[in-house]
Formats: C-alpha cells, structure tokens, sequence
C-alpha cells in the first residue's frame, strides 16, 4: 500500500501542473490581443488579491518595483485596474480590478470553461461521475483533511462550488 500511496503522490505532483498548465493555455488563448502575458497574470492576481499593493505583485511574480509599476500604469490608463488611497492608510496605494477588467477575466474564463465542457461531453456518464467523486476524495484528503475538526457537511459546505461565469 505504501507504494501506490508514493505513486499516487508523484502522479498528483505531476499532473496536477499539467492541469492547470492547460487551462492557464486556454485562460490566455482567450486573452484580448493588446494585453501581454504579463499584463494578463497582473490581472489575475489581483483579481485574487484585492486591494493588493505594487510590493505584494512584484513579490508574487518576482519581478523589480519599477517593472511592477510600469506595468500598472499602463493597465490603470486602460481602465482595466483601479488604484486607489489605502482604507487605512492614505499613504497605502491599494490596486484592484476595475469593472472592465473584471469583465475581460470572466469573457476568458468562459471561454475556457466552454472549452473544458466540450472535452468532457466525450466521456460517459460513468466516466463524468467517477471524475467528480475522485475530485471530491482529493479535496476531502488535501484540501480539507479528516484532522479537522469540522464535521463532514461542514466540510463539504467549505468548499467551492461550481460557479456560474
């Protein structure tokens, strides 16, 4: 047993990136033409991370203060971010997602979610149901582990669910 629990670890290691490498593809693949790679993440994270300062997106991705902040400037002069005097702290620069780039995110991840429905519409009913109930085990067992000491419907109320684009 304890060599298919190492090889389920090292298949889940390796397929899980693999995954989302896919639809992080189809995310971009469905990116508006005028907006980089970069500029795409930047939207991403702070859809993620609302109200996030300049620091906290070049930490996130690694890159310098200066390319951080050039980069926001031109999405703020887009309309795409909104940056804003801190709640707390006027001297805080809080950066989020303006509607419209709220709107860009969502016309992307519906592409995407469109894209991932006509691939699984090939598999049988058996197939789709032994998928969700894999994917309900898997987060059950790292997302959510038995220590907890929530009951299991209040386990499985915690976690996301499908949600309409």
């Amino acid at each position: 047993m304890e060599d298919k629990i190492e090889e389920l670890a090292v298949r889940l290691m390796e397929g899980i990136p693999r995954l989302m490498g896919y639809i992080r593809s189809k995310m971009r693949q469905h990116r508006r033409s005028d907006l980089s790679l970069a500029q795409f993440r930047t939207l991403l994270f702070f859809r993620r991370h609302p109200r996030s300062s300049l620091s906290a997106l070049s930490a996130h991705y690694g890159l310098s203060q200066a390319t951080a902040s050039r980069m926001v400037d031109n999405l703020v002069r887009r309309g795409l971010i909104v940056r804003e005097s801190g709640l707390e702290d006027r001297r805080q620069i809080e950066l989020y997602l303006s509607r419209q780039g709220r709107k860009l995110l969502t016309s992307a991840e519906k592409a995407t979610l469109k894209n991932l429905k006509e691939l699984l519409t090939d598999l049988s009913p058996e197939e789709i149901q032994k998928i969700d109930e894999g994917f309900e085990l898997l987060l059950e067992a790292l997302v959510f582990p038995k220590t907890s000491d929530r009951s299991p419907k209040e386990k499985r109320d915690l976690r996301p669910k499908g949600r309409r684009l």
